[in-house]
């Protein structure tokens, strides 16, 4: 909703690319097979929220339903990154591809996004009745807890710089960027 910011944080600019762009050319640099964008009118791969204002969980919610309607959700890695991570990097997200064998999920110690989750049909069932239950966001209905129910193994992040998982949130935020 990008309420704190004031304005669309997806249309910031940051090292002369928007917010959005420079997540979409993230996630084509690490050879990402499809990129859905929840939420967003306007893309070839955009994902209507099913729920408006339930964020990363209702938009993820929103692509597993998607993959399933299309007969595409078969176990492959998922990574939910947000656009207001400006720092992320190719090496970050391919941490979290290569430990994702044998694994449901897994994320950074201390962290929430970016994470990596296997699309499957019981986190699918389990996002469907969350959402039936209410749309209220927390406890359940967080990242944290999804993450919790796919039993994600944290990695660590002592190697990588950090800034990585700074986000913007504020106005002020974005000028400290820059």
């Amino acid at each position: 909703k990008s309420t704190r910011m004031g304005r669309d944080k997806a249309e910031l600019i940051f090292a002369g690319q928007s917010l959005l762009d420079r997540t979409i050319s993230l996630l084509e640099s690490i050879g990402s097979e499809r990129i859905l964008i929840s939420g967003r009118e306007g893309f070839s791969d955009s994902v209507p929220d099913i729920l408006s204002h339930c964020g990363p969980p209702g938009g993820l919610h929103a692509c597993l339903e998607t993959l399933f309607e299309e007969g595409k959700l078969k176990d492959h890695p998922l990574l939910i990154v947000p656009l207001d991570m400006p720092y992320l990097n190719e090496s970050v997200l391919k941490i979290l591809l290569s430990n994702m064998a044998g694994e449901s999920a897994c994320h950074f110690e201390g962290e929430v996004l970016p994470c990596a989750l296997r699309a499957s049909v019981q986190l699918r069932e389990h996002l469907r009745e969350l959402f039936l239950d209410s749309h209220e966001l927390g406890g359940l209905r967080s990242m944290r807890a999804i993450l919790e129910f796919c039993h994600s193994r944290p990695l660590s992040k002592q190697s990588l710089a950090g800034t990585v998982f700074k986000n913007i949130n504020t106005p002020e935020d974005y000028e400290n960027s820059l």
